[in-house]
Parts: structure tokens; C-alpha cells; sequence
């Protein structure tokens, strides 16, 4: 993905199609907490803690005080 522009949708589908049709895997990490999974992801998409709605947001990071 890195070799297509950033602002061209078409090219980076057609990418993503080019590696998934040579047996490359395509992977998107859902989380709240970067993770070694998430930093081998080709997409990473931030998710909502429990209890969280329109106009509140949670801090996931485990840090007290």
C-alpha cells in the first residue's frame, strides 16, 4: 500500500486486490490499546471502551490517577 497515493481510493483498492489475488493476506486491527498485532496491520481503526457514547470518551491506557 505504501506505493500508492495516500488520496487515491481506486489504486489502493486495486492494490489490496493485486496481494490478496498472489495469496497476500490483507489485515485491520480493531482496538483500544496499540498492539503488536495492530503495528503489523495494514489498516488500524479505533474502537469505543465500554460505556462510551455520543459527546464521552473513555481513556483504555490502564494508567490510574
Amino acid at each position: 500500500m505504501d506505493r500508492v497515493p495516500a488520496g487515491d481510493r481506486k489504486a489502493l483498492v486495486d492494490e489490496i486486490m493485486r496481494a490478496i489475488r498472489q495469496g497476500g493476506l490483507f489485515s485491520v486491527d480493531i482496538d483500544i490499546v496499540p498492539s503488536q498485532i495492530g503495528a503489523c496491520s495494514h489498516v488500524v481503526l479505533p474502537a469505543a471502551t465500554s460505556g462510551e457514547m455520543n459527546l464521552t470518551s473513555m481513556n483504555g491506557d490502564g494508567a490510574c490517577g
